[in-house]
């Protein structure tokens, strides 16, 4: 019985690893990765765009007024969200993890900081607005600076 016993350990482990099956995604190649990363950013921009459009026909407002509305802000936040989403789901190619990895972490951080600084504070508080605003140009450096030097065209362009 015990002969028996083991072979069905055996061959439920073997069952068990997929007979070295992988169910990993097959990463991209880099250029593969920028070309999709890219795709991603050129709707995120199309998206941000309308609504800054939208905004400034709507309301008489200039574009650059458009980044000071926290409703608007909050419209952006979510597009910026949706796409960081689907960045993130992407295929990365070997060996680039660390650095995508901190590319988005950059991205979401900035956007995360848009976010905030819509729910901030106004009047006596301006101080802490004041803040977020420097804190968010930090933020998009440094986001632009790792989407440039990782070879983006799209991303790079509007961080």
């Amino acid at each position: 019985m015990p002969k028996y016993l083991a072979l069905i350990v055996v061959v439920g482990l073997v069952g068990g690893t997929g007979c070295g099956v992988t169910r990993t995604k097959q990463g991209l190649t880099k250029a593969q990765f920028i070309a999709h990363a890219d795709a991603i950013c050129r709707t995120e921009d199309v998206k941000l765009a309308y609504i800054e459009q939208r905004a400034a026909a709507l309301e008489g407002a200039s574009i650059a007024s458009f980044r000071s509305v926290p409703r608007l802000i909050r419209k952006a936040s979510a597009i910026q969200e949706t796409a960081n989403l689907k960045l993130e789901s992407l295929p990365e190619p070997p060996g680039e993890t660390k650095t995508i990895g901190r590319w988005l972490t950059a991205r979401i951080v900035a956007a995360t900081i848009a976010l905030d600084a819509a729910e901030a504070p106004s009047g006596r508080d301006l101080i802490a607005a004041n803040d977020l605003q420097r804190q968010l140009a930090i933020a998009n450096a440094s986001a632009h600076d790792l989407s440039r030097s990782y070879g983006f065209a799209v991303c790079g362009a509007t961080e």
